[in-house]
């Protein structure tokens, strides 16, 4: 034994000690047998001392668990110490302290997550802010999402949304407001008609609807609704008006029904020339051209990669939506190459992630024509795409 153990009289038995520090050693020497060990025997040691000596004993073990530690620390809160005295006591940061105390607070289950390694020290600081919400915590630590942040934040805002929820519903009761689902068809929000809610208030078509969607980070309120708009239309029959919906004119009546008429017509055009005889010099740049404009910004960044275009529009300013149908309109050669290199990143992400057997087979024989010798990955996840 090279260092001592020590140890303190027991308060009730003369023959006896209490171990302060050296229990690892103290059990280490049973298991090689030794009848006697050293030991120092502090007689001047309370109850508080001893704790603080033990607990800055076992925070110096190299393999405490971050919780471990946390119950540790507890122990001195109960004899009077606070994050301050805390930190000075056992040598850490008020910050180290303050963190670990918190992960104590947690339910046994995130202590194991964190002290497994499956959540960092951050992540259970993340799931403590929902320690006021047990049902949505308890959930978090079943689901074990792979970003614990994004769930924490999504049920707080949950938690938000459906307080103020509730609190609107109480405020319709109490005001015994009239509310409706979704706006109908002949009804019009008061905002849009340039109408003051205190002014339609006494109408018999005001109502209001809930609106606001989580998931857009749009919280819920009250919406003042007409529900029969035309009532306030220049003809109408309520003597409130709508400014913004004064009733059209003859020429306003005249336009879209011509409107109307050009569309109906134009469709009947469209399905003639979809059912008749379809020539490939008419629709082969009617088909490239719709190709290359109507891609998305990431596959359209991605064709200026490929084709080595510069993202920028002629203003300098980066444009990767534009930059493809500019460099198509340039020749016709160049309207192919841009379809082509749009079905090739479509393919290629049909094949990672959803293609099915018949088209990943083909996208690796079109490769393989232009030199691509598949790799074994390749060749397996075809076949699994066969297995399904």
């Amino acid at each position: 034994m090279l260092e001592p153990i020590l140890v303190v009289p027991h308060p009730h038995d003369d023959q006896r000690y209490l171990m302060v520090a050296g229990e690892r050693r103290w059990r280490a020497a049973r298991k090689a047998g030794l009848a006697t060990i050293p030991a120092v025997v502090r007689m001047d040691m309370d109850e508080r001392a001893r704790v603080e000596a033990q607990v800055s004993e076992n925070l110096h073990r190299s393999n405490l668990a971050p919780c471990e530690e946390g119950t540790q620390l507890a122990r001195l809160v109960t004899l009077g110490h606070d994050v301050k005295s805390l930190a000075a006591a056992v040598g850490r940061s008020q910050g180290h302290v303050r963190a670990r105390l918190k992960l104590v607070e947690l339910p046994r289950g995130a202590q194991k997550l964190i002290d497994c390694g499956e959540w960092s020290i951050d992540e259970g600081l993340t799931v403590f802010k929902l320690l006021d919400h047990p049902d949505q915590l308890a959930e978090i630590i079943e689901r074990q999402p792979h970003n614990v942040g994004h769930a924490v934040q999504r049920a707080l805002d949950q938690i938000t949304y459906d307080a103020r929820h509730a609190e609107l519903l109480a405020d319709i009761e109490r005001k015994g407001l009239t509310v409706i689902d979704d706006v109908p068809r002949s009804g019009a929000q008061l905002s849009a008609l340039g109408i003051d809610e205190k002014d339609h208030a006494g109408e018999e078509c005001h109502a209001h609807l809930i609106s606001g969607n989580r998931e857009w980070g749009s919280g819920p309120k009250l919406v003042a609704i007409c529900t029969k708009a035309n009532r306030h239309r220049a003809e109408g029959p309520s003597a409130l008006k709508a400014p913004h919906r004064p009733g059209r004119t003859s020429e306003e009546k005249a336009e879209t029904a011509a409107r109307r008429e050009a569309t109906q017509t134009r469709h009947a055009a469209v399905v003639a020339a979809a059912k008749g005889r379809l020539g490939k010099g008419d629709c082969y740049p009617l088909i490239l051209r719709a190709f290359t404009g109507g891609v998305s910004h990431e596959t359209a960044a991605r064709v200026c990669e490929l084709l080595e275009i510069p993202a920028r529009n002629n203003s300098g300013i980066p444009d990767p939506v534009g930059d493809p149908q500019t460099f198509a309109a340039k020749s016709e050669p160049n309207q192919l190459r841009a379809a082509v290199a749009i079905a090739m990143i479509y393919h290629e992400q049909q094949f990672q992630h959803w293609g099915t057997a018949p088209a990943a087979v083909e996208w690796l024989d079109w490769l393989q024509t232009r030199g691509y010798e598949p790799s074994e990955w390749d060749r397996q996840h075809v076949a699994s795409k066969k297995r399904r």
